[in-house]
């Protein structure tokens, strides 16, 4: 490669040469001729033709050398490619083991472990838990009922039942898994510092990877704190205006559109959604009441895009929360 350059050179060479000799004696004359009738101009047109000379020859010999330089290898660079959320979850389980298992108790250490163990499985679940929270009033038994009334596929009975919560299993034709959805008890006491509820609904909270706030009118403060509350620990929220039946046209414009600036610092206005999970019956012509279906779409819809569009992420940031959790109980 190297002989083949240099004979390129050798003949871009001579070939130059060549030319800059055949217009030496062009010019000689030419310059001859002119300076017998006019030696400024031909004084001119000889410094003229010099300096594109010089030119000429200055591009030749920049070309020559960088054309004989040898080729660059092309570096090789490598990417850092932002880790997938669910391998910084397995990573920060890992720490979290090595730092339980330094634990001197034996009962908090097994306890803590135990507790890993069912976090690290959770990093591969294919179900989506989703926690319904509000006031006794807001009507949330009503809006789960109308979600499994209402959803896609079949409805299993309730997975699990405890004094305080009911969970069931349903299930969207859009989304790759199932979805939990857990009823919890009313919260209108779990604003108050230390108390059982206060600490069951952090705890819920902890173990979701969607929440569903309902409220059945303006925020109260209570409300207001609490949905802060769980926003800031980093859960997924969507907020429910229940019972829309109730309220006049222009009222219920005037209540969405305010709820929506009043949680606008922590909520997008797509994720506030109005509904009537259980409508009031309305008086017939002939004197019966009949009772409109559930209106919960809009609710529908909001959950099926955050779990179709975020529900990997949501797992993994609801497994690194508990880490965290677990963290903090080992210290």
């Amino acid at each position: 490669m190297r002989q083949v350059r240099l004979l390129l050179w050798i003949g871009g060479a001579v070939l130059v040469l060549g030319i800059a000799l055949w217009l030496l004696g062009t010019l000689t004359q030419l310059y001859t001729a002119i300076a017998a009738t006019s030696p400024i101009l031909a004084n001119f047109l000889l410094g003229l033709v010099l300096l594109v000379i010089g030119g000429l020859i200055g591009l030749a010999v920049y070309y020559g050398i960088l054309f004989s330089r040898p080729a660059r290898p092309k570096s090789s660079q490598t990417i850092a490619l932002p880790s997938e959320t669910t391998d910084v979850a397995e990573e920060t389980l890992a720490a979290v083991q090595r730092q339980v298992g330094q634990i001197q108790d034996d009962i908090t250490r097994q306890a803590l472990l135990e507790r890993s163990r069912t976090l690290s499985e959770d990093v591969n679940r294919r179900h989506f838990r989703v926690v319904v929270f509000g006031t006794g009033s807001a009507g949330k038994t009503s809006i789960v009922n109308a979600i499994l009334g209402r959803s896609p596929g079949d409805v299993g009975a309730a997975m699990g039942t405890t004094e305080t919560a009911h969970t069931y299993r349903f299930r969207f034709r859009n989304l790759d898994g199932d979805i939990q959805i857990t009823d919890t008890p009313g919260l209108s006491e779990a604003t108050v510092m230390g108390t059982e509820r206060e600490q069951q609904a952090r705890r819920m909270a902890t173990e979701s990877d969607l929440l569903i706030f309902v409220v059945d009118n303006d925020l109260r403060q209570s409300e207001y704190e609490l949905l802060q509350q769980l926003v800031s620990i980093g859960k997924r929220s969507i907020l429910a205006f229940n019972k829309i039946d109730l309220y006049p046209d222009d009222d219920l414009k005037l209540i969405l559109a305010q709820l929506r600036r009043r949680v606008g610092d922590i909520l997008s206005s797509d994720d506030v959604v109005a509904i009537a999970a259980h409508p009031q019956p309305i008086l017939q012509p002939g004197g019966d009441r009949q009772r409109p279906r559930p209106y919960v779409l809009p609710l529908l819809r909001r959950i099926s895009t955050i779990l179709r569009e975020e529900g990997k992420d949501l797992i993994a940031d609801n497994i690194l929360l508990q880490a965290q959790q677990l963290i903090d109980d080992a210290h």
